[in-house]
Order: structure tokens, then C-alpha cells, then sequence
């Protein structure tokens, strides 16, 4: 939604710097642009009001960039944020996902392209209590129909042992510290392998923000 002060949402949008050369020369090779914002506004309705949410936004995101979004509460950066993950839709604009124009794909679209290929750690995690941290890394891996039992395993156990959690694999959330079950989060979203949302290895999908 607007800000008081009449920025429009997610007015400030920080690149932390790129990554330099040896010598401090930025890369020659062009990077892949993985999200790309083309003039998206994003309207709501609020009985018989329609209320701004993000007004004529434009963004890229490149491949291997680390990205923060902040603005005051209520600038719109969930929404923002929503909008480029396939949670939602907007009211105009185009949102590129890769190559792929998401604009007006259908729920059941969005799902298939969200799973595949956009990760979320949310701040509350977002864990299920009464699942292992192995079994809430595996969870999401069990849509993924032409996986084997076998590569879903080797992919828990692996990015368990990325975030070093290993030897708490049979522990539930509760019994596990903010800052491990924030690792159990990680590790589930990046054994997914998408290419985008901010993963182990890739790019990390934060919320950094106070809704």
C-alpha cells in the first residue's frame, strides 16, 4: 500500500554491490537476468475503494545477486514480494520469471512454477511440529513424482549437511533452537534446486522485513 510520505510501494529496492574480479574489475560476462519487472501496478479492493499497493514498479534481478527490499511498513513490499514468488498476480505489468512472462498464468500454472522453481524462507519458518527436521526437508521433494525415495534422501541428508544440521536430523522443531530451525528452512527450500528464491548455493529469498 502507499506510504505516508507518497512513496509508492517497495520504493526502495537495494542491490547489495556485485561480486569483482581478482583485481577488482567487475566480470565481463553479461549476467542472466532471472526476474524481470516490467511496469507491474497492484490494486485492491477495499469495499467499494480500490486501494493502491504498487504503482508502475520496474526491476531486474540477476542471477547471483544477493537482494534486499525495505520501505516502511505498509509500502508494499510483501506485496512485492508475493508478486515476483507467484503467490499473486497483478493488476497490470508484466513479471518475467526467466523467459517466461507469468503474468497471467492460472493458479495451477503458478504452482507448478513456484515449486520448480522459487524458493521461500519465511520468518516464522513455517516448519511442521510434528515432522523430523529430515521430514520437514523432504516434505516439499514429495511432489516431485519422478524423484525416488532414494534421491530424496541424498538430497535431505545433503543440504542438511550444507546448513549443519546433520546430527539433529531426527530432531523436531521443538526441540531445536530460532536459529536451527532457520537452517531446517534453508535447507528445505534449497533442496528443492530452483533457480531462483535465494537458496543454499543460489540466491537467497529473505523476508527481512516487519510486515
Amino acid at each position: 500500500m502507499a506510504s505516508s510520505d507518497g512513496r509508492s510501494a517497495a520504493s526502495i529496492v537495494h542491490s547489495l554491490p556485485r561480486r569483482y574480479g581478482a583485481i577488482g574489475a567487475r566480470s565481463r560476462h553479461p549476467k542472466r537476468v532471472l526476474v524481470r519487472v516490467e511496469n507491474i501496478s497492484k490494486q485492491y479492493r477495499l469495499d467499494d475503494q480500490l486501494v493502491p499497493a504498487l504503482n508502475s514498479v520496474n526491476l531486474n534481478i540477476e542471477q547471483g545477486v544477493f537482494m534486499a527490499i525495505a520501505g516502511p511498513s505498509g509500502s508494499g513490499k510483501s506485496t512485492l514480494l508475493n508478486l515476483i514468488g507467484c503467490i499473486d498476480t497483478p493488476t497490470s505489468g508484466r513479471i518475467f520469471i526467466g523467459d517466461q512472462d507469468v503474468s497471467s498464468k492460472s493458479p495451477d500454472q503458478l504452482a507448478s512454477l513456484r515449486a520448480r522453481t522459487i524458493g521461500f524462507i519465511f520468518q516464522t519458518f513455517n516448519l511442521l511440529p510434528v515432522l523430523s527436521a529430515e521430514e520437514n526437508v523432504e516434505y516439499p521433494l514429495l511432489q516431485f513424482k519422478e524423484l525416488s525415495v532414494a534421491e530424496r534422501q541424498q538430497r535431505v541428508q545433503r543440504y542438511l549437511e550444507v546448513v549443519g544440521l546433520s546430527e539433529y536430523a531426527r530432531h523436531r522443531p521443538n526441540q531445536l533452537s530460532g536459529g536451527q530451525r532457520q537452517r531446517v528452512a534453508i535447507a528445505s527450500c534449497a533442496s528443492c534446486a530452483g533457480s531462483i528464491g535465494k537458496r543454499a548455493q543460489r540466491s537467497y529469498s529473505r523476508r527481512m522485513t516487519s510486515a
